[in-house]
């Protein structure tokens, strides 16, 4: 179980798939600022930020 409702950060999930298949069913919501991660270089573009992968699937994500 996912103690969390809400997750910060959560743009670091993707990287492991496990955690992902989890989040759906668990109701967990990820806090992911694309325009944030750009800006710190999490991601060097919107165009690669992996909020795609969640999207349009049932992940809740904020930011």
């Amino acid at each position: 179980m996912i103690s969390g409702r809400r997750i910060a950060h959560g743009v670091r999930a993707v990287k492991d798939p496990a955690l992902v298949a989890r989040l759906d069913p668990e109701g967990a919501a990820l806090d992911v600022w694309t325009s944030s991660n750009v800006a710190l270089g999490v991601v060097t573009t919107l165009s690669v930020h992996p909020s795609h992968r969640w999207w349009p699937r049932t992940t809740n994500l904020s930011g």
